[in-house]
């Protein structure tokens, strides 16, 4: 078996632990949805097929949650999958001023989203009641965010924000507020370009091909820097982080060092992996897809960049989403 490969399959002790967000969708935390969604009768399509979405303009961002794959993009809307059809659950964004939204996470029961974008934009949606609440430039800060990562259960989440400054701020939400930390720079002043956390361990990227690590407090530089500018990363509860460049290359940080794991001639601007399974995707519509045979390029029914994709486990598809309301879907 080659490392590289080690190194993405679980073994039976992961799968004993406490699951993460990514295993909680995956062991079927959304099975009372019922049925995939779009997956019923004989006539249900493989591969990536493009799906019919209300609205206009660009797509940056997509996550899973408890009621399915939830996408945001141009002017503040925010667009979800029912087990019917798309449809969009918010029109304009942050108290209706249309700011974009580029970067949505979830918390780890997959109930509550969180959307960042430009002008320091903050929101705060819950899948259940529809209600969207406005954190917008949080202590002041008016920078666009380009990341957004949450850790822990609805109503005690840390909420994780980096911005083209490579500003690190994070906050505790209560019932009413965020209690916002102490502003961080990590990457030194460096533009951030990526965050994600998995299983206590946080990693983020910059613009200068940097990784930096914390399981705590504290961020530190780990590994050697890439030569290419990281867009997404995509962390397990290992310690490992894969992460998509600029160059078209997807890239494993097993804690050490890089491996190589697949290269193509447009840019990747997004990932999401987990164990075995995992999506790249980015410029002209390139999708490579990673199962127990490694990363493979996958047959793609648009030319439009994609800027954001999500797995979807047991009860819906994989789902990629990018420019000119461009969303895909993958019903296996």
């Amino acid at each position: 078996m080659d490392p590289s490969h080690a190194e993405r399959t679980a073994t039976a002790g992961d799968r004993d632990r406490t699951p993460t967000r990514r295993q909680f969708l995956a062991a079927g935390g959304l099975a009372a949805l019922g049925a995939l969604a779009g997956c019923g009768g004989q006539n249900t399509p493989h591969g990536w097929v493009e799906a019919s979405v209300p609205g206009s303009g660009a797509l940056y961002d997509v996550a899973m949650t408890d009621a399915g794959p939830h996408a945001v993009g141009e002017a503040g809307r925010i667009v979800a999958r029912t087990d019917a059809e798309w449809r969009g659950v918010v029109a304009d964004g942050p108290n209706g001023n249309q700011t974009t939204l580029t970067a949505v996470d979830v918390t780890d029961d997959a109930r509550r989203l969180w959307a960042a974008g430009s002008s320091g934009a903050l929101v705060q949606y819950d899948t259940a009641s529809g209600s969207l609440v406005d954190f917008s430039a949080p202590l002041g800060k008016t920078s666009s965010w380009e990341a957004v990562a949450v850790t822990g259960r609805t109503g005690s989440e840390r909420v994780h924000l980096v911005n083209g400054s490579g500003e690190l701020l994070s906050g505790r939400v209560g019932p009413d507020s965020v209690q916002w930390g102490q502003v961080s720079k990590p990457t030194g002043g460096e533009s951030a370009t990526a965050l994600d956390f998995a299983g206590g361990t946080g990693f983020l990227t910059d613009t200068g091909g940097g990784i930096y690590r914390t399981t705590g407090d504290d961020w530190t530089a780990v590994g050697p820097g890439l030569d290419d500018t990281v867009h997404d990363l995509s962390a397990t509860e290992r310690g490992l982080a894969t992460v998509v460049t600029d160059g078209g290359t997807v890239r494993l940080f097993t804690g050490y060092n890089w491996l190589d794991l697949a290269s193509t001639e447009s840019a990747l601007h997004a990932v999401d992996s987990w164990e075995a399974h995992g999506v790249a995707a980015g410029v002209d519509g390139v999708v490579y897809e990673l199962d127990r045979n490694g990363w493979e390029q996958q047959d793609s029914p648009t030319s439009a960049t994609i800027h954001g994709v999500t797995l979807g486990r047991d009860t819906y598809s994989d789902v990629a989403v990018g420019a000119n309301n461009t969303v895909m879907e993958r019903f296996a």
